[in-house]
Order: C-alpha cells, then structure tokens, then sequence
C-alpha cells in the first residue's frame, strides 16, 4: 500500500510538470497576442516560455507561420536569435525547413525550427526555471497577410519539447497560443495626410 501511495504520488507530480510548462508566441513590442503591420514594416516576434519551479536545460520548438508575405532577418538559414532564458547556450538547429519536411502541417503554412541547449557542465549549472524569452524572430512585411497565424507546432513527427537539466527527460507543453497577424498594403499618400495634423490643417484651410 505505501508503494501503490509513494507511486500514485509520484504519477502526480509528473502530471503537474508536464502541463505546468508553457511556451507563449506574442508581440515583442507590446507583448499582444493580435499584430498588426502594413507591407514594408518590420515585426518583431517572441517566444516566452513559463517553466514555474521546472528545471530545464533547453528546448526543441517548432513554429508554424505563413507561408508568403515574411521575409526573415537574417534569413532562412538563421531565422531565430536566442533570448535571455537559454543565453549562451548551443544552437542545433534554427531553420526553416524544407517543404518536403513539413509533413502534418496545413496548407499555407511554413514550418520554423529551434533548438537550444546550454552546453557541458552539472544539472545545476545548466538548470535554467522561472519565465523569460526563449527566442525572437524579426522579418520584413512582403505581402497582404490577411488572418495569418502564429503558432507552436506539434505533432507525431515534429515534437515541441522541453529539455530538463539531467540532459535526458523531455517533456511536452501546454496547449499553445495563437498569434494573429495581418499585414496590409500601405494606405494611399492623400489617407495618410487626412490622419495626420498638418493633413488636417491644410484640409482646414482649403475649407476657409
């Protein structure tokens, strides 16, 4: 019977950690889970992870977006570029991969990969809890986006997963969020000056 306790326990704590964790896709400017830009504008894009008490040593993610109408900075073979929750730590993959490899994923859709895990050293050391930014994705409006979406991709094959520190232990997330996004053709020379105060104050004086 105190081993059926300690092992129900046990089952019940694993349950805890593995929904506790969580990975969230925002704005990086206003921390907004809706985005709204116009062709031409750069945006940029976080991924935030919440681990609570959880100790962890990296994480593999996968990130699905639209397909047109992004261009990523730098580019295609470095899409990413590390936040402060695993700094200094080793990069195996940041890409995004090949269409032929993206199997799972709706139409319309790229698929984008990241994986971070702090380098050598103890369990302590490389232990990494609490909430920050996991990574930053910036990219350049190419195109109308209309209803695009942002968001942590799982499936049989590409599988989100956060490292813990013994190097070993995986664990999944907890249900994603979605980022909405849109992009939209820059508004006309003349609605731009109407919105604006000297738009305005010459409209005014036409009137007089």
């Amino acid at each position: 019977m105190r081993y059926f306790c300690k092992l129900l326990s046990c089952i019940m704590l694993c349950a805890v950690s593995v929904s506790a964790q969580s990975l969230i896709v925002r704005d990086a400017a206003t921390g907004d889970t809706h985005l709204t830009a116009t062709i031409g504008d750069t945006v940029a894009i976080e991924i935030s992870a919440q681990l609570g008490a959880l100790p962890a040593s990296g994480l593999a993610v996968y990130l699905s977006v639209p397909a047109q109408g992004l261009s990523w900075i730098p580019g295609d073979d470095h899409p990413f570029e590390t936040g402060e929750l695993f700094a200094g730590g080793i990069e195996f993959a940041n890409e995004v991969l090949p269409a032929d490899e993206t199997w799972g994923l709706g139409d319309g859709a790229a698929l984008l990969k990241f994986v971070v895990v702090m380098g050598p050293g103890t369990p302590a050391d490389r232990a990494r809890s609490g909430t920050g930014v996991v990574a930053i994705l910036r990219a350049i409006c190419t195109a109308p986006i209309q209803a695009g979406q942002i968001a942590i991709f799982n499936n049989a094959i590409h599988q989100t997963r956060v490292v813990l520190a013994d190097g070993l232990t995986e664990l999944g997330t907890a249900a994603p969020n979605v980022l909405h996004l849109s992009a939209a053709a820059d508004a006309p020379v003349a609605a731009r000056n109407a919105h604006s105060s000297w738009g305005q104050f010459k409209l005014l004086s036409r009137l007089d």
